[in-house]
């Protein structure tokens, strides 16, 4: 028997003793510390009277480098940590929605041992494998074995030992998991956790759903001869790799059963990567990313054909591949939110009465070695939780804006003038290089202000609809427009839940009854992702600038302005600085016509009932009367120039409206009264009021029609909801 010497803070000293074979033995163990406890005196206590959270231990070596097993060389610098977990805890790993619990009943504890060591120090280079993540040199790791007491498991009757003789049983007991045999022979009573920052892979021919909303940018003609299609529903496979601060927990659950699982550490923020010779990153590495969107939207598109820059090829590619990352990083951290505790990103449970063990030991043996993505397709692994698998049942896209296309003289100009933005939220956009500059955000490579953006896409989104009217009377009777909106927050606050849940009401929806008692506890929320998307089809397009669309009976000014009054009053949260004296004003019709008789914000302050309000109030008042009254002038100057080019298509001589005179003079008008709206247009709107008002005028003269077809998901704590409301109408030919 091994001799282990134990030693405490007031000097005294015992001992305990664990066979020579188990690996502390061979590994060389002499002596433990309990510096900061008065341990040894209390050996004769039951285990489950003591309560310990991690308490450091001085561990020593009798050689300077010493092996455990085949798994770790460690050293004397090692450190050590001993926990005790009592039914206080109620479960071994804390709250666990995913994998089955190792609950701890009275008369019941679990101890563990910890030993940490520094992968360039302590691990040699053949056994940085075998830890369920892939390291690196200066990676540092955390081994943990747990036993159960009383022990075996199988006599809950069995006295609880003494703290002496439990801690000789932990210190024997304690091993790393390492090998698919190890693994398949834990027994029931001990479980293995290993802590570190590492990347792991989980799927190799994960489906990412792609879609593209091509947009037309205000200020620049359109090209009606380029016919696109409607939204593009493609799908791009690739292995996705993660990276980041995780525990593998390794436990029997049952007689035939063992529970592989990977964990996200609290408050970690994951990266992700998607590569693979044959999927996203060999797509985006070769343009064909570019191919697969481009060919759903414009099926004649042909990337050979197109005679590319390479300079602009590479810089495309960079730029989606980086922000296809950033996107997919986004939602599987508010998949995974790890907000209160180790949250699972992935486990299975291994029945190992059945399969084929060959295979079982091969499917381990890769995800000891980092790589999960075996477990897939393993007959009698079953999947307890798998974030990629909930980024599915979420309907999780790529979103793809490609800002000005149909303002594009070809395809490769277009090209060869974008570059690719992303906010922080996710938003990824095609933008021309020129404008690109003033939406950049520092010298971040593709990083772009969400503010700037989401004015961008509210203003583009006019001039889209405008363009899909045009088009619509040519013959474009497919044509679709998204507007969307994308929020992410890292740590939300009460006030960024409360904004999205506004605007969701506004569509008609409501949080489920779970995400409604988590936002009204109150709780420490962290990630938390927020997803509107609302289509219109054509003859929604058209209710958006008429009032009667048969008639081409445009909306009168008060119509607009009361529909743009009433969203922002739905959208502002009364506990936000200055959200009464707003309430008020947007409320007060006198008000409202005073301000629009002056037409001047500077002198608002003129008028009696805004005459006695801060600068703060006032200038608020006024950034909502600005963004209304833009918005409404927009509306109501287009209507009748779309009219008149309407008009100009059913009365053209030409079988081609577009060689029309007539058509031409009209379509000119038009394009002016999108250039000065765009030189006119200065609010931002930053927030979601630009779909709350255009779904609201969509809907208020849709009548029997269909309202605008909206998706919504949203993710708090890593608990969601998703949902689909109205239905997009069959658009008949020759609309409008």
């Amino acid at each position: 028997m091994a001799n282990i010497s134990i030693s405490d803070q007031l000097q005294a000293t015992g001992s305990v003793s664990i066979s020579d074979g188990s690996p502390l033995a061979l590994a060389q163990l002499k002596n433990l510390s309990f510096s900061h406890l008065p341990i040894v005196g209390d050996f004769g206590k039951p285990v489950d009277q003591f309560t310990l959270d991690n308490v450091e231990l001085g561990i020593g070596l009798d050689t300077p480098s010493a092996s455990l097993g085949d798994s770790l060389a460690i050293s004397g610098g090692v450190k050590a940590a001993l926990s005790i977990y009592t039914p206080k805890h109620k479960n071994l790993f804390g709250d666990d929605d995913f994998a089955p619990a190792l609950a701890i009943h009275p008369s019941e504890c679990w101890a563990g041992l910890c030993l940490k060591a520094t992968l360039q120090d302590t691990l040699s280079a053949k056994s940085a494998n075998g830890f369920g993540l892939s390291l690196t040199t200066g990676t540092t790791i955390a081994v943990t074995t747990f036993v159960h007491f009383p022990y075996p498991v199988s006599y809950p009757s069995a006295p609880m030992p003494a703290f002496k003789e439990g801690l000789a049983k932990l210190l024997e007991d304690f091993s790393i998991a390492a090998t698919p045999a190890q693994v398949r022979a834990i027994p029931a009573g001990i479980a293995h956790a290993v802590e570190a920052t590492g990347s792991v892979s989980l799927g190799a021919s994960y489906s990412v759903p792609l879609t593209v909303s091509p947009f037309a940018t205000l200020g620049l003609p359109f090209n009606l001869a380029l016919k696109a299609g409607p939204g593009v529903a493609a799908a791009i496979k690739g292995a996705i790799t993660l990276e980041g601060s995780f525990i593998v927990r390794t436990y029997r659950s049952s007689d035939t059963k063992i529970v592989i699982g990977l964990y996200k550490k609290q408050e970690t923020t994951l990266s992700v990567t998607l590569t693979t010779s044959a999927g996203l990153g060999a797509d985006i590495g070769t343009i064909d990313i570019l191919g697969k969107v481009l060919g759903a939207i414009i099926p004649s598109a042909s990337l050979d054909d197109l005679h590319l820059d390479e300079t602009q090829k590479k810089d495309l590619s960079d730029g989606l591949k980086q922000c296809a990352n950033e996107s997919l990083a986004i939602a599987l951290n508010a998949c995974c939110t790890a907000s209160e505790g180790d949250e699972a990103a992935v486990v299975y449970e291994l029945d190992l009465s059945k399969g084929d063990m060959t295979l079982t030991d091969a499917a381990i043996g890769t995800a000891l070695r980092g790589d999960w993505s075996s477990f897939e397709v393993l007959p009698n692994a079953t999947p307890l939780r798998h974030i990629l698998r909930d980024l599915t049942e979420r309907n999780h896209k790529l979103n793809i804006n490609l800002l000005g296309l149909y303002n594009a003289t070809s395809i490769t100009d277009y090209l060869n003038s974008t570059t690719v933005l992303q906010d922080e939220h996710g938003q990824i956009s095609l933008v021309d290089k020129i404008a690109a500059k003033s939406l950049a955000a520092g010298t971040t490579p593709y990083a772009v202000k969400s503010e700037k953006l989401r004015a961008v896409l509210a203003r583009d989104f006019i001039a889209t609809a405008t363009y899909g009217a045009c088009s619509g009377k040519l013959g474009v009777n497919a044509f679709t427009v998204h507007q969307s909106f994308l929020e992410y927050h890292a740590k939300a606050s009460l006030g960024n839940l409360r904004s999205q849940i506004a605007l969701a009401k506004i569509f008609d929806f409501s949080l489920n009854s779970e995400l409604d008692a988590l936002v009204s506890s109150r709780a420490n929320f962290t990630q938390n992702k927020f997803y509107l998307d609302a289509v219109y089809d054509l003859p929604c397009v058209y209710r958006l600038f008429y009032q009667d669309v048969n008639a081409h009976t445009p909306y009168l000014k008060e119509t607009l302005d009361s529909i743009g009054r009433q969203a922002k009053r739905d959208l502002l949260d009364p506990a936000a600085t200055n959200s009464m004296p707003r309430l008020v004003a947007l409320r007060n019709d006198e008000t409202w016509k005073a301000m629009n008789e002056s037409g001047n914000v500077q002198r608002f302050g003129l008028i009696p009932s805004l005459s006695r309000l801060e600068t703060t109030a006032l200038g608020a008042i006024s950034a909502d009367w600005t963004d209304i009254r833009q918005w409404s002038d927009a509306m109501l100057n287009i209507a009748p120039a779309l009219t008149a080019l309407l008009t100009a298509v059913d009365q053209a001589k030409s079988p081609i409206p577009q060689a029309d005179p007539a058509f031409l003079s009209a379509h000119k008008k038009l394009e002016g009264v999108l250039k000065k709206l765009s030189e006119n247009t200065k609010s931002a709107f930053g927030d979601g009021w630009p779909l709350a008002v255009m779904y609201r005028v969509a809907s208020a003269s849709s009548g029997a029609q269909a309202k605008p077809e909206v998706k919504m998901d949203i993710s708090i704590n890593g608990k969601s909801q998703s949902q689909n409301s109205g239905q997009i109408a069959k658009t008949k030919s020759g609309a409008a």
